[in-house]
């Protein structure tokens, strides 16, 4: 269960930081991510604030995960964040498909390929080895 408790670390730092920064800095975090600037209205500055709320909330959740002393629990918990971070990255690399108006750009590559490959190793990884 070492493993598991050492995984959910990603989860709380990454949705720490993206939470963080999208409410902090909402902004300069949309730019970051080469979304042109006739796209960035309030309602869009708002819903990332949103967003930056929920991937605290997630940060926690996946934090509080790490006090979970049973197996099944946490092979469920485990299952749940792989499913969370496919489609995470499955968004990241579809999003030009998705939004029309949206450019191709690296960072949003190289997230969805980070997050499909910690998709990955969430399920396979999820089973506490027996000891």
């Amino acid at each position: 269960m070492k493993t598991q408790k050492s995984l959910l670390l990603i989860p709380a730092i990454l949705g720490l930081l993206y939470g963080l920064g999208s409410i902090l800095i909402p902004k300069s975090f949309i730019t970051f991510f080469d979304i042109p600037a006739d796209m960035i209205t309030p309602g869009f500055v708002a819903w990332v604030v949103s967003a930056g709320i929920a991937s605290i909330g997630l940060a926690l959740l996946a934090f509080w995960m790490r006090s979970l002393t049973d197996d099944s629990s946490m092979k469920g918990g485990m299952s749940v964040f792989s499913i969370f971070f496919a489609l995470f990255g499955l968004e990241s690399l579809f999003e030009p498909v998705i939004i029309p108006e949206m450019t191709f750009n690296y960072t949003t590559l190289i997230q969805g390929i980070v997050f499909i490959i910690l998709a990955i190793v969430f399920y396979v990884k999820r089973t506490p080895k027996e000891v």
